[in-house]
């Protein structure tokens, strides 16, 4: 049986060796947005979202997680960036695991800077060089409950972490905070021994339970259950879907939002698809290499035509011709044609959009088409 394919993106809450350990996954740095949009489009049974980006670049969407749903995968998170969407789209379908999600979930905890935190580079092995605040809250009750910790001198704790910028969280910088607000020395001290074997790491603890989730679900096999939901394509979605399958093409923002509105109007974009085409198969003709064509690919193509005009058998097949003064010869060449249009389109689609876009200039229409996207909601 072909192993069950996982998508889990992750970077400083879990070494990758421990990952390995208890998931055979497809480990992806943090996630960025457009990167789980990209992930669902190979079809994986399930996506594991721990960490992702937030300040340094736009955060994995909502939109994605919902797309990856109606798709049918499995989507879970927990621990940092996956615990808050989780929290925010279980309600449609994505699974939270761990404490932190839970905490989101239920009002506990409701700014994102609890979870951030700033880490080293991928060559470090994301290495993490803030406390994030949920692990010391985390570590707090834990000494508390080991009667390390007053509860007074816990609350001194938190209130100084919180006043940092996460950049700048740890324990050392919240104790410092903590020693100004009245803490006592001898308190603080007691803390700093306890600490080396003490110290709690939550998002590690809950990156582990959603990869042995995983793993899980995996064996188990069971499919994701239908969506509860409508997804609505957008003019957005589409231009992210753009941006996510083609970064580096070099189209400029307003051809992608050009190309995103002509999305949403099937009609006019056949039209303007089949000038494109027709250029493009007579560009690939004078340069002597027309894109040949398969039985499977001419047979495709006859049951399309076959559907689309309803015709149910060979009888039906040939009244339509006669009634249309067409012969069997001119079906066939019609078929080869937009077989090798088809092939075309689906070979080079960076190459059909930009002879979508060259029709719509030429033909004095990318105006109209650019204030039509900028219209759209």
């Amino acid at each position: 049986m072909t192993p069950r394919r996982c998508v889990v993106f992750l970077g400083p809450t879990l070494p990758l060796e421990r990952a390995r350990a208890l998931l055979a996954a497809d480990f992806r740095p943090p996630a960025a947005q457009g990167d789980l949009y990209r992930a669902a489009l190979s079809r994986p049974f399930a996506i594991g979202l721990i960490d992702g980006v937030f300040h340094a670049q736009p955060s994995v969407w909502h939109k994605e997680i919902l797309w990856a749903l109606s798709e049918g995968i499995h989507v879970l998170g927990a621990s940092s960036m996956g615990a808050l969407r989780a929290a925010e789209t279980d309600a449609f379908g994505m699974v939270g695991v761990g404490r932190i999600y839970e905490a989101y979930r239920d009002g506990v905890l409701d700014n994102d800077d609890e979870v951030a935190l700033i880490h080293g580079p991928a060559e470090s092995g994301w290495l993490a060089l803030s406390e994030p605040l949920v692990n010391l809250r985390a570590t707090l009750d834990a000494a508390q409950a080991a009667g390390v910790l007053a509860a007074a001198d816990a609350h001194r704790l938190l209130a100084a972490a919180q006043r940092l910028h996460y950049p700048a969280r740890s324990f050392d910088a919240a104790l410092v905070g903590a020693l100004e607000q009245g803490m006592a020395a001898a308190a603080a001290d007691a803390m700093r021994a306890w600490l080396p074997s003490g110290r709690v790491d939550q998002k590690a603890t809950d990156a582990e339970q959603l990869l042995q989730a995983l793993a899980r679900l995996t064996a188990q096999g069971t499919p994701a259950p239908p969506p509860a939901f409508h997804f609505e394509p957008t003019l957005y979605w589409a231009v992210l879907q753009a941006g996510a399958v083609a970064e580096a093409d070099g189209r400029s923002d307003e051809d992608r939002c050009v190309l995103a509105a002509l999305a949403q109007d099937p009609a006019a974009a056949a039209a303007v698809q089949a000038a494109a085409l027709a250029r493009m198969l007579a560009d690939t003709g004078q340069r002597g290499e027309p894109p040949g064509v398969e039985a499977a690919e001419l047979l495709a193509q006859s049951q399309a035509f076959c559907a689309r005009h309803g015709l149910g058998d060979e009888a039906a097949v040939g009244r339509w011709l006669a009634e249309h003064h067409a012969s069997r010869d001119d079906l066939l060449r019609w078929l080869t044609t937009q077989a090798r249009a088809a092939r075309l389109a689906a070979g080079r689609p960076d190459r059909l959009d930009q002879a979508l876009l060259d029709e719509l200039k030429a033909g004095g229409q990318y105006r109209a088409w650019l204030a039509r996207a900028a219209g759209i909601r």
